[in-house]
């Protein structure tokens, strides 16, 4: 019985010392990579190259690795499973894996709150625009797709001027649809979708113009559409 009690108060002493390291958790920086985190107080941090390593008494050597790539996904998603850490975290072009192996399940836990903790900044900025183009009834649809294509570099100089004047601006769209009878255009309707609380109406000042520029030869009854996607990345 003794012997019981005595196991009860260690475990009780570990997990207090588990939730005390929590508690005297510490941000780091690493502007160069592009990346924060939050480690045990007094834990030592390694960087080489892209690739930083956390240890410390009181948590499972953790190892981050980062990397450029061609995703534009923002997550984050891991846990522990038999003491082996393992986190991915997503940024536009940019990616980390964290790990960590070993130890007991309070370490595993110790460092996979130091994985879950991370935040990667994207990668550099390209603003540039996406066309989707579609018709039908058109006498050419495949010469309209092309006028409406050659508008690409006029459309991006849109965006970029947009983003100098609201640089938190986020990645909408926009689109402009005809209907067209006896192959005059009839009916046109603009549209400006996911811009959330910012003012889309300077860029479509910009955008629109060279949309309704495009010229479409229709015999009779005809529908044109053309899809602005806005992209920061």
């Amino acid at each position: 019985m003794r012997f019981v009690a005595s196991f009860f108060l260690l475990s009780i002493a570990v997990s207090s010392i588990a939730r005390a390291d929590d508690a005297k958790r510490v941000e780091r920086a690493e502007p160069k990579l592009g990346i924060t985190f939050k480690h045990p107080d007094g834990a030592k941090v390694v960087v080489k190259g892209s690739t930083i390593t956390i240890s410390g008494p009181t948590l499972s050597t953790v190892t981050i690795a980062i990397k450029a790539t061609d995703e534009r996904s923002v997550a984050k998603n891991g846990g522990v499973s038999d003491k082996h850490v393992e986190w991915t975290i997503d940024a536009p072009k940019r990616a980390a894996r964290c790990t960590a192996d070993g130890g007991t399940d309070d370490q595993a836990a110790s460092a996979s709150a130091v994985c879950e903790s991370i935040e990667l900044a994207p990668g550099p900025r390209r603003p540039h625009v996406e066309l989707i183009v579609t018709s039908d009834g058109l006498a050419d649809g495949a010469a309209f797709e092309a006028r409406a294509r050659a508008k690409k570099k006029a459309l991006d100089a849109c965006w970029k001027a947009a983003l100098a004047k609201d640089a938190d601006l986020p990645e909408g769209s926009m689109s402009l649809d005809r209907t067209y009878e006896h192959g005059a255009p009839a009916h046109t309707t603009q549209n400006a979708e996911n811009f959330f609380d910012h003012d889309p109406k300077p860029l479509g000042a910009c955008v629109f113009p060279l949309l309704k520029a495009v010229p479409a030869k229709a015999a009779d009854a005809a529908t044109t559409k053309v899809e602005v996607i806005f992209q920061l990345y």
